[in-house]
C-alpha cells in the first residue's frame, strides 16, 4: 500500500454570517482525498499545533457552519484534512 500526504487545504472568504454563526468553506488540491476535515476556530490568531483538539470534526464535505459564535467577537479559523 502507498500513503501520501493529504494537500492543504486552501480557505475561502466566509460566506453567509448571521448574529452567532458563520458559514466557512475550502478548496482542496485536485489530487487530495481526505477520508474528513477538522476545523479549529479561536479568538486568538494562534495557528493550533498537532495537539491541539479541533472544535468540529468528521466533516465530509468542504463546507461547514460554525456556530454557537459571539457576536460582535472576532474569529479565526483553520482546516486540518
Amino acid at each position: 500500500d502507498a500513503y501520501s500526504d493529504c494537500g492543504v487545504p486552501a480557505l475561502n472568504p466566509v460566506g453567509a454570517l448571521t448574529s452567532n454563526s458563520a458559514q466557512v468553506s475550502w478548496t482542496v488540491p485536485a489530487n487530495t482525498q481526505a477520508a474528513s476535515y477538522d476545523i479549529y476556530y479561536s479568538t486568538t490568531n494562534t495557528a493550533p499545533t498537532s495537539t491541539t483538539t479541533p472544535n468540529i470534526t468528521g466533516i465530509t464535505g468542504t463546507s461547514a457552519t460554525i456556530g454557537s459564535l459571539s457576536f460582535t467577537t472576532t474569529y479565526y479559523y483553520w482546516v486540518r484534512t
